[in-house]
Parts: C-alpha cells; sequence; structure tokens
C-alpha cells in the first residue's frame, strides 16, 4: 500500500523550482546555456539551482532562511535518516521528481 504524500502549500523554493530544467546537481546554481557554474546563487546569470542554492536566493532574510533550513533538515532526518541538503540534492541517482515531492511535502 502506498503511502500518501502530505502536500501544503509551495514555498519559495517550490515556486523557484517548478520544473527539472530549473533543478541542477553538483553546484549552487548554473546558467542553462552551457551549464556554466555560477558560485553566488542569487547572480542573475543563475538559472537553475540546487537545493541549497535555492535556499540561499529564495531567503535572504538569515532568520528566515535558518527556519527553512532547520525545516528541511528534519524532514530530511526522518525520511532519510540524515540531515544533509547537498547529500540528498546530489545523491546518485536523484531525480527532480524526488526533489519536488520534499518540496510539495516542507512547503519552503
Amino acid at each position: 500500500m502506498k503511502q500518501s504524500v502530505k502536500k501544503t502549500k509551495l514555498g519559495p523554493i517550490g515556486r523557484l523550482l517548478k520544473t527539472a530544467q530549473q533543478w541542477t546537481k553538483g553546484a549552487l546554481a548554473r546558467a542553462l546555456k552551457g551549464g556554466e557554474r555560477v558560485l553566488d546563487p542569487c547572480s542573475k546569470k543563475a538559472q537553475c539551482w540546487c537545493l541549497l542554492g535555492a535556499l540561499h536566493k529564495c531567503y535572504p532574510d538569515p532568520i528566515k532562511y535558518e527556519l527553512a533550513e532547520v525545516k528541511l533538515r528534519d524532514f530530511l532526518e526522518a525520511r532519510y535518516g540524515h540531515r544533509g541538503i547537498t547529500r540528498f540534492n546530489d545523491a546518485e541517482g536523484r531525480k527532480f521528481s524526488t526533489v519536488r515531492k520534499l518540496l510539495e511535502e516542507t512547503g519552503v
């Protein structure tokens, strides 16, 4: 029997990462053309982000950033047994659909 997924209202990261083309692995952010690495996820050149890069872009306020980060880490620990945002995002075989489900369930 499939476990039901509780969806919440999408938060800023969920609204930013709408499609697989807007998500990346192995860098905080990239430009879509040529996959250029963009070290600053808040750069105007950035067009796709990993979860951690999206966290930086969507939560510039330090208090809101920390609240969203803790929410993500707590979810990861409960579901996957670790608190690593990058570990989750960059895991071998990770698909955007799994990332999207996380965003739908956490509302970040």
